[in-house]
Parts: structure tokens; sequence; C-alpha cells
């Protein structure tokens, strides 16, 4: 007897949505059961204040199969981010993954030959076979940056003490001797315009999706829904937790919305206020594409009345501008937490 459905795939996130989309180019039938209260696994989105925001953590796709990411391109139009990101550790910051720029700033030197002594002096203190993560990890890349920039988010990740856990969950932690700051060496990469649903949208197009229902809760009612089941869950639920539950890295990830803006906010892309916190994403785009009124903004702030002005971040730009266009009005330039507490207090004192 001929079942309703030629799969049922349990899950709805990018591996359910692929086959679900060839196999409906096949002529096959699928449904979806899903767990959550909506589909997309962890790459869901949720849309607030005109952002779509990574519900499970940031997701940057990336490949270098051209194959690949012809196909993604096919289904949304992606844009070109690129993933630099920035370690914050005690107020430093540092830029990621480990290349020239961090070494730099962690030591002070400029060339590759310096780094690799450093690392590799520090790497000596393990002797013999690494015990435990955190052995191997400065067995790895030394202790400095083992401290700074992997003991601290790795037991955020883990729950426990790096020492605790197993060296084989780290086989290799990437090191660049060059001044490049992107995450990937891959050819592509970059983040679907209006979000990852986007994509999850069209890969189940034409798919009965079942949100809210636990697949294991009753296996056996839906296994004789269809001819094959393609599971994409947690292999210990699947398998009623007989060797014990897997212990897996998790992350909590806590939003704050802000309500109304209570000071102007200017963007230099217009050389004046925005007119509402509503265009503020479609303002930050323009802000990377198009030109800069530097000095028509400076002119707003002192219409405004402002008398202090805060650069944040590397260099001092800006204090140039604001010498040449405000010249009464005072301004510093800072790169860390402890520089901005510092001019802070100084400015309090100044009153």
């Amino acid at each position: 007897m001929k079942k309703q459905y030629d799969y049922l795939l349990v899950g709805s996130g990018l591996f359910a949505g692929v086959f679900a989309y060839y196999a409906k180019k096949a002529g096959k039938t699928c449904l979806v059961l899903e767990k959550r209260g909506h589909a997309g696994g962890n790459i869901y989105c949720e849309n607030i204040e005109g952002i779509n925001v990574h519900r499970y953590g940031a997701h940057i796709f990336h490949t270098s199969n051209k194959e690949v990411w012809n196909f993604v391109n096919s289904l949304v139009e992606f844009n070109r981010y690129t993933n630099s990101p920035v370690a914050n550790y005690k107020g430093e910051m540092y830029n990621m993954p480990f290349n020239m720029n961090t070494f730099s700033r962690m030591w002070g030197i400029s060339t590759p030959e310096e780094a690799k002594k450093i690392i590799n002096e520090q790497r000596k203190v393990i002797k013999g076979e690494p015990k435990n993560l955190e052995e191997q990890a400065i067995s790895l890349v030394g202790t400095h940056i083992y401290q700074k920039l992997v003991k601290g988010y790795t037991e955020k990740q883990w729950g426990r003490d790096c020492k605790e856990l197993p060296a084989f969950i780290i086989k290799r932690l990437p090191v660049r001797y060059t001044y490049d700051n992107n995450y990937f060496n891959d050819l592509y990469q970059g983040i679907p315009i209006g979000g990852y649903n986007k994509i999850t949208e069209k890969l189940f197009e034409g798919c009965e999706i079942r949100l809210g229902t636990d697949y294991l809760a009753d296996k056996a009612k839906y296994d004789a829904l269809a001819d094959k089941v393609v599971y994409t869950g947690t292999i210990d639920s699947y398998f009623d937790y007989c060797f014990g539950k897997l212990q897996y890295r998790s992350l909590r990830f806590e939003t704050e919305v802000f309500g109304e803006m209570q000071v102007p906010v200017l963007f230099n892309c217009l050389g004046r206020e925005m007119p509402d916190g509503s265009s503020i994403p479609a303002l930050l785009v323009k802000q990377v594409q198009s030109s800069v009124y530097m000095e028509d903004t400076l002119r707003r702030l002192g219409q405004l009345g402002v008398d202090h002005i805060l650069e944040v971040g590397p260099g001092n730009a800006l204090s140039g501008f604001v010498k040449k266009t405000l010249p009464g009005v005072v301004c510093a330039s800072v790169e860390t937490p402890a520089q901005l507490d510092a001019v802070l207090t100084a400015w309090k004192e100044e009153q």
C-alpha cells in the first residue's frame, strides 16, 4: 500500500531544505516535521525593528564551491559581508582569527618571524602528550593567546573548565602570519539580503510543514506516513539516550530593544539628523555605499550646542575634522573601555 508521502523530513534546517528542494524537482512529496514553532533551524531570523536578527547567533554563509554559491544566489541575493570578528579581553580588542594584527596588538611586534618565535617559545611549556583541552590549546598557540582568546570563550560554550575538557575537542587552531582579518579562506561569503528565512521559504516551497511537532513523541505514527525518513535532529534523542545525553556546546543569546531615541542621531551620509529610528538599517547601508558629508555633520552638531565630541575606534581622522570645522569644541579619541573611562572622568571633573 502506497504511503501518503515519499519522504518524511524531521527538522527544517538547511540539510532538510536542500533535500526537499531536489526531491520536489524529482517529483517526490515531502512532509516536514519541526519541533520548534518556526522553520529554518538555527539559521532562523526574527525581524525586529526592521532588522533581521539571527535568533541563534550570527550565521555567515561561506564556500569555495562555485556551484554551491550559484545555487544559493539563485534562491536569494547575497550581500558582500566579510566576517572579521573582534575579541574583547578585559577591554583589549583583538582581531580574529589569530593573525599579524592580533600579534602586533598583543606583543607590539611587526614581523611574522617575531610572532613565530614567541609562540614557539610558549608552546614548550607543555611536555609530552596534552592531557586536556587547556594543554592542547597551549601546545598549539602558546600561553598568551590561550589565556586571552581561547580559554574564556571555550569555557562559556562548554560550561566547564578547560582542564576538564578532553584534548581531542581542539585538533587545530589556525594561526596566520599575515595581516588579514578575513575569518574565512573561502572564495565566496555573505549574508542573504532580507535574512535566511528567504532561503528556507524557497527550499521548502510546496512542502507541508507541521510546526510544534515532536517526531520522537509518536515515531511509529509518523513513520507510517512516508516511505522513507530523513532525520536531522539530535542523535542521542533518536536512540532514546541509550548511552546517555551528549554534552552539546551551547550559548544563550540575550536581546534588548531600546525605546524611542532620547537624543538626535546624525549620519554623515546625510549631514544631519535621521528622520526616525526605523530608518537606521537603510542608513547603515547607505553609510557604506555613499559619499559622506563630514563637515556638514559637524556644523550641525555645533548648531545643536555640542561642545565635546568623542571618537571611538582606531585612528583620529574625526579629531582632525573637528579642529578644522569646530575649533572651540573639545574632541578626544579612544580605542579601549579603559581609555573611555579616563576621558569621561576627566570631562566630568572639568564641569
